[in-house]
């Protein structure tokens, strides 16, 4: 069993690729650990593997961590929402306080590709508006 993760659950689920096409996936939900922030993947049944799985999840766990661990983070959790275009989106919400600690706001986007830099900015960006206007 993997140290920064723990599976919860796993389903067989069919997902559209195209209007017109489905694709039969396992949806497989984890915990990371030490964030505890549940997350969940699908995966297509041609690269269903122990491995695959394996290192999927050890990268998003490795991710949710991080984001988890930043200052001024208070919380983070998952969910779907809807693109534009229709579309089922994996996202995140980030929970961010004041330096203060006084107010908060959540940050919100999918996590399909937590960029370390992108997320870090929009903390550091949320801070200093709060901050700001903390400061009147």
């Amino acid at each position: 069993m993997p140290d920064t993760y723990t599976i919860v659950a796993s389903v067989a689920d069919v997902q559209l690729v195209t209007p017109t096409e489905t694709e039969t996936v396992q949806r497989i939900s984890a915990q990371a650990h030490p964030s505890e922030v549940v997350f969940s993947i699908n995966i297509g049944a041609s690269i269903y593997t122990p491995e695959n799985v394996q290192s999927l999840f050890e990268t998003y766990a490795a991710s949710f961590n991080w984001v988890a661990a930043q200052p001024h983070v208070r919380a983070v959790w998952t969910g779907q929402g809807v693109t534009p275009a229709n579309q089922l989106e994996e996202t995140m919400t980030i929970l961010v306080a004041s330096s203060s600690g006084v107010s908060t706001t959540e940050i919100h986007g999918s996590y399909l590709l937590v960029d370390q830099r992108r997320a870090q900015a929009a903390i550091d960006a949320a801070v200093a508006t709060m901050d700001a206007i903390e400061a009147g």
